[in-house]
């Protein structure tokens, strides 16, 4: 990176102060709520790539920059690639219950689900030679878990741990497998081909990051332009590979939605903590995300348990957070902005 007069990097100058970024989605699609954002504290807003065209991504960069042009105020715009998303088929009814000791299975995209026999019909077959009996396949959040009894190159067979529910299109992941997602898939390698073009975007996140080569990869296709790289850390190989990932790249991301099902979700906080250790041991700045406020659908305030939680990882050295949900889809928008900003100032490690 190049210096600044003050010898700051480019990198680290356009990154300070400690941003707090919104994530844009219906629940703040307006100028005025944008404006709002802003004025509340957000210095930083992260576009979402698994959704939406390039001229829909572009055009809400647009409308972001014209917005801080305006009213003078810095905002820091991240463009997030989805990577691999392996995701249940579509079928009706929408709503599925499951017990717990039900029987399910799973079968390849060219096979129909059937609904009778609980057998659901997935978008890889990548899945069905990567999975080994014993895995914990997660549907969606944890709305259900199933243990793998039986595998083959087209059946995974297992059963419920839980009483749950199978939605259409729901994301699938594996717990603590050898199975992970692609960081770069080939939609991701045309978004980021778009973003070298587009002077709209301050920094790029790659999801499902599993090696530092997936880093270098995204480097190459982004020449000539040099973009800041947050590695999103939400997967058991990225946990092993942790301290080469962070040296390279520019941020990396505690992504505790995918990370808490993709490992043990008691070992969440050890998996936080070791992602900001290998930050801080090379001098990399972490964001924290995921679930930061989402109490605010609910309450005049973040939980008692969401306040803490957040208090504790900015005295522990993080260096931005993201608010998801919250703010794409949740119904206090502005509120978690504000409240979060108040966080900021007042447990930020000093």
């Amino acid at each position: 990176m190049n210096e600044t007069s003050d010898g700051t990097s480019d990198m680290e100058y356009r990154f300070m102060p400690m941003p707090l970024w919104f994530t844009y989605g219906p629940s703040i699609d307006d100028k005025g709520l944008i404006e709002q954002a802003l004025a509340a504290g957000a210095n930083g807003c992260r576009l979402t790539f698994s959704y939406g065209t390039h001229e829909l991504q572009g055009a809400r960069a647009q409308k972001i920059r014209q917005i801080t042009d305006r009213l003078n105020k810095p905002c820091l715009i991240i463009a997030d690639l989805g990577g691999e998303k392996i995701r249940l088929g579509d079928f009706l009814p929408a709503h599925i219950e499951i017990k717990q000791g039900d029987v399910v299975s799973f079968c390849p995209p060219e096979n129909n689900t059937d609904i009778a026999s609980m057998r659901f019909s997935t978008t890889s077959r990548k899945l069905f030679h990567q999975v080994a009996v014993g895995n914990r396949i997660i549907i969606g959040d944890g709305s259900l878990s199933v243990i793998v009894d039986t595998v083959n190159s087209n059946h995974i067979g297992g059963t419920a741990i839980n009483d749950g529910s199978v939605n259409p299109n729901r994301g699938v992941t594996v717990a603590g497998s050898e199975f992970h997602p692609a960081s770069l898939t080939n939609k991701d390698i045309d978004d980021l081909a778009y973003i070298a073009t587009s002077p709209l975007f301050d920094a790029v996140a790659l999801s499902f990051v599993s090696m530092p080569s997936d880093i270098s990869q995204a480097r190459e296709i982004l020449q000539p332009r040099k973009m800041p790289i947050i590695a999103k850390i939400e997967t058991e190989q990225a946990l092993r590979h942790l301290e080469s990932i962070v040296e390279q790249s520019d941020l990396v991301m505690a992504a505790r939605g995918d990370l808490a099902l993709a490992i043990d979700w008691i070992e969440l906080p050890d998996a936080v903590r070791r992602i900001g250790l290998a930050a801080a041991t090379q001098k990399k700045p972490w964001i924290l995300a995921t679930q930061i406020a989402s109490g605010m659908d609910q309450y005049a305030f973040p939980t008692r348990a969401e306040i803490c939680d957040l208090a504790h990882w900015l005295s522990q050295g993080a260096a931005g957070i993201l608010l998801t949900s919250e703010t794409a889809f949740g119904k206090r928008p502005i509120e978690a902005i504000t409240a979060v900003a108040r966080m900021i100032e007042r447990w930020k490690a000093k």
